[in-house]
C-alpha cells in the first residue's frame, strides 16, 4: 500500500488519459493471468495490492521510456527461470503479446 501512495506520488505528472490507459492495461494483464492458471485472485488481500502496485510502476516506466539499466538484469537468472518456470514464462509472452497492441 505504501509503494502505491510512492508511485502515484511520483506519478503527478500524469494526464487522466495515461491512469485510464494504465487502469485497462492492468485489468487485461489480470484477466490473462487468471484466465491462463484458472484462478481468481483474492482482490482484498496484501499480496494482490502490491502486484497491482508492481504492475502500475512498470507501467509507468514503460510509458515514460524509463527502462532499468541492463546491468541490473542477471542473465543467469534470467535462463534459470526460463529453465525452471516455463508456465511463467508463457504467461510473460502473453503478456508481451497483448502490451504490444
Amino acid at each position: 500500500m505504501i509503494a502505491q501512495h510512492f508511485i502515484n506520488a511520483g506519478d503527478q505528472g500524469a494526464t487522466i488519459q495515461d491512469t485510464l490507459k494504465i487502469s485497462r492495461l492492468i485489468k487485461g494483464l489480470i484477466d490473462i493471468l487468471q484466465y491462463q492458471y484458472k484462478i481468481e485472485l483474492d482482490r482484498n488481500s496484501f499480496n494482490y495490492t502490491r502486484f497491482i502496485g508492481h504492475l502500475r510502476a512498470f507501467m509507468v516506466r514503460q510509458l515514460t521510456n524509463t527502462k532499468l539499466a541492463e546491468d541490473q538484469l542477471d542473465t543467469t537468472l534470467v535462463q534459470l527461470i526460463n529453465e525452471k518456470y516455463p508456465d511463467a514464462v508463457a504467461t510473460v509472452d502473453r503478456f508481451a503479446v497483448f502490451l504490444n497492441k
